[in-house]
């Protein structure tokens, strides 16, 4: 396994990594914003001289102007006019007025679509046709003017102000009110790609596949963005997306108003695709995060691209111990594959004296054991170190890399080994304690049927009423029996000081869901059926045999003191009780041959097990003639004579059973049928 460090392809995790701007230097905006543009004004004019003078030889002017503004500024615009206007004068006669002007306007904003604003213009202009005369004048004028925005690329304005022609020589020739309608357009604002929206810097962690799910609510880095209309934006909604790894690009945000000027950072996040598991070695991928938003109504788009650093598939940090579930698949091909095989085994020789999640887990360990998995160390990739430091890229495997390099270090094995129990559907879980880690499953039971069912309790850890078997994974070679005994002591000696973590893995998956390899074949054989059989069965033995190592001590205490058939008996039940059977038929066989009647009952009751059914009825019948009329070797030997197709008598003897003792055999009512 090989540790990478935290390099220019950046490292993981907000709290550890270098963030990396995927642009462009710190510094350099990316899109420049557009204060100035071009206005295009057409407006219809009144001029008013005898609002001045009653006198006056103009009685009234209309025209229309058109006119370009240049905003150089925010507040500022500069103004080139041209105008033609019909006046009437006080004999009812028309003369025409054409001219030119410049000048400076200056814009307050009183609402987000209301604007007020004073201009002053100055230019040049001619009557052509007054008394068969042209002549020329100068214009001034000025103007206060209340604008409301209809859309970004339309204005409406009315204003009213002063106007005035004159002639340097022959003087002034009007002084007037004036009154206008003016409708502006900003031909740039009718694009749909125009935008001035200004992305000021884009910070991304470099990418872990095995994450690929957990950045769909965790964010995989920010985008800062800052408004640089000349209004309000509402309805942005920020996009990302990466084509090689994804399949659609990912709403990130929606943010319902940004103000001008505002700048607001927002989270990126993905749905990355299984393509992404297919990357063996760190490398780039192109995306892009797209901006769409509205500007008094009219919707304005932006796209901005950028490379994107993804580490390879087995690539994690250990910032959080659980982050470790995101490789534990129960659907991994191979880990199902060989679950299946080992817990068919198991499920044939199954044993009812013992949980059965327990036997499930012994059968699929010692198939491990009988595969030739082994526990490796690698020295750059080690756990101890790894977990010390979460700047650190640590190397972990799948469950189908480890079956098929038939070895791992202890995440590795935990990792597998949890997989294949939960492909078994038993709930599994990590313990971490200082520099290690490894993996505990759900026993099935309660801790009140925990505590009745096992002599030695210090080898289960109890965690909100559930029961859990602690195992030593990196034992696999010691065997089931041994890497429990271990796994507890390591739990009890870390758990007693504080140092102990246990994490469920149906919590891990809430936060990492799992991302197995799902096109992973399954290169490998799978251990001798015989075999496997074998290693079961003995497993389960010596997990008996340790298990009542106390009950056996104080059994052969007693018999020290003397060999009575009833210690006798109660021995071979306890050893009964657990499946060691032929340990218990000699103490059985002991006790009966010292003429205890109850004895050969627990014979029967061992053979009947062992499938000899009519061995199991002679004895059964034999005890009748020792205690005449027994429930129990009634009932035996009723279901001795099912069992051996006579059912005539089963039913026979079984009605007799109804009579003298109802609650036993209300248990077995299948034994009531004549015909099987």
């Amino acid at each position: 396994m090989i540790a990478i460090g935290a390099g220019a392809a950046g490292s993981i995790g907000a709290q550890s990594l270098p963030i990396q701007d995927a642009t462009l230097p710190v510094g350099t905006p990316i899109r420049a914003p557009t204060a100035a543009r071009l206005g295009i004004s057409a407006s219809a004019d009144g001029w008013f001289p005898r609002a001045f003078d009653a006198n006056a030889d103009v009685s009234f002017a209309v025209g229309g102007t058109t006119q370009l503004s240049f905003a150089a500024l925010p507040f500022m615009e500069a103004l080139a006019r041209a105008g033609v206007y019909s006046m009437t004068l006080g004999s009812n006669d028309t003369v025409l007025y054409v001219g030119g002007s410049a000048g400076l306007s200056f814009v307050a904003r009183l609402f987000e679509r209301v604007s007020v604003g004073v201009s002053g213009f100055a230019g040049l202009g001619k009557v052509p046709n007054y008394s068969e005369q042209s002549f020329g004048l100068y214009e001034l004028g000025a103007r206060l003017e209340t604008s409301i925005r209809l859309s970004a690329a339309l204005t409406l304005g009315v204003s009213a102000g002063y106007e005035k022609l004159a002639n340097p020589y022959t003087g002034t020739f009007l002084d007037a009110v004036s009154a206008s309608l003016r409708l502006k357009l900003a031909p740039a604002e009718m694009r749909h790609d125009r935008t001035n929206l200004a992305i000021k810097k884009i910070d991304t962690q470099a990418i872990f596949p095995v994450f690929r799910s957990w950045y769909d609510a965790e964010p995989l880095g920010t985008v800062t963005i800052r408004n640089d209309e000349d209004g309000a934006i509402e309805n942005v909604r920020v996009s990302f997306f990466a084509p090689e790894y994804m399949g659609g690009p990912r709403l990130c945000q929606v943010v319902e108003r940004i103000e001008q000027g505002a700048t607001v950072t927002i989270p990126l996040y993905a749905v990355f695709d299984e393509r992404i598991l297919q990357l063996t070695e760190n490398g780039a991928t192109s995306a892009s995060i797209d901006i769409e938003y509205s500007f008094l109504g009219s919707g304005r788009a932006t796209r901005e691209g950028l490379k994107l650093s993804v580490h390879h598939r087995n690539a994690m940090s250990w910032e959080d111990d659980r982050r470790a579930a995101a490789f534990v698949s129960p659907t991994d091909p191979a880990a199902l594959w060989f679950s299946r095989y080992s817990s068919s085994i198991v499920r044939d020789r199954m044993r009812s004296e013992l949980p059965p999640n327990l036997q499930y887990a012994l059968g699929i360990f010692e198939a491990l054991k009988l595969y030739g998995l082994n526990y490796v160390i690698d020295p750059n990739s080690s756990y101890i170190e790894m977990s010390e430091n979460a700047a650190v890229v640590d190397y972990l495997q799948y469950p189908s890399q480890t079956l098929m390099y038939r070895g791992g270090d202890c995440d590795d094995l935990s990792i597998l080994f949890c997989s294949l129990l939960e492909s078994a559907g038993i709930a599994t879980a990590f313990i971490t304690i200082p520099g290690h880690i490894y993996m505990a499953f759900d026993l099935g039971l309660s801790e009140v049927e925990a505590r009745d069912t096992f002599f030695d309790t210090g080898l289960l850890v109890f965690r909100d009423g559930r029961t859990w078997a602690p195992v030593e994974v990196t034992m696999v070679k010691d065997g089931f029996v041994k890497a429990w005994r271990v796994g507890a002591k390591e739990w009890i000696d870390n758990d007693r000081v504080g140092s102990a973590a246990f994490y469920p893995m149906k919590e891990n998956w809430a936060r990492y869901k799992p991302s197995g390899l799902q096109d992973a074949a399954a290169r490998f054989s799978l251990p001798d059926e015989a075999k496997t059989m074998s290693a079961f069965d003995a497993g389960v033995d010596r997990f008996m045999s340790r298990e009542i190592e106390p009950i056996v001590a104080a059994y052969e205490q007693k018999l020290d003191k003397g060999r009575t058939p009833e210690v006798l008996n109660e021995y071979g039940m306890a050893l009964a009780k657990v499946g060691i059977l032929d340990p218990a038929w000699e103490r059985f066989a002991e006790a009966a041959k010292a003429g205890y009647a109850w004895a050969w009952n627990n014979l029967a009751s061992i053979a009947f097990v062992r499938k000899d059914y009519r061995l199991a009825y002679s004895y059964y019948e034999w005890t009748t003639t020792l205690l005449p009329g027994d429930p129990v070797a009634v009932l035996g030997m009723a279901r001795c004579a099912y069992e051996l197709d006579r059912y005539s008598e089963s039913a026979i003897l079984f009605s007799g059973l109804k009579d003298t003792a109802p609650s036993l055999a209300s248990r077995f009512g299948y034994l009531e049928s004549a015909y099987g």
